[in-house]
């Protein structure tokens, strides 16, 4: 039950108002790293490999995609760099999605 309740489409947008966040409250931090790090376990490390990743936009933001010929367009990377330990549910789109280290 509460993987049917943490989907994408509820988890993304909590996550991009957390770097937004990140981004505002750390700023000065966050370009002398040259951006946002991020490190998931179990349940996160298929979140973090998103945030990594070039997604289409509707899923970048934890929207399913509806109509693939409206021209969808990808999003992302998000993070600079991410770590990642005991993933669980990452698939090969994940993996073959990432754009960062």
């Amino acid at each position: 039950m509460w993987l049917a309740r943490h989907t994408p489409e509820k988890v993304l947008p909590l996550l991009h108002k957390v770097l937004e966040g990140a981004k505002e409250e750390f700023a000065d931090a966050v370009a002398n790293g040259n951006g946002v790090y991020a490190a998931g376990y179990c349940f996160g490390a298929k979140y973090v490999m998103m945030l990594g990743g070039e997604l289409p936009d509707t899923v970048a933001w934890g929207q399913k995609v509806t109509d693939e010929e409206q021209g969808v367009v990808n999003k992302g990377p998000l993070i600079k760099a991410g770590a990642l330990a005991h993933g669980t549910m990452i698939t090969k789109a994940d993996m073959e999605a990432i754009r960062v280290p």
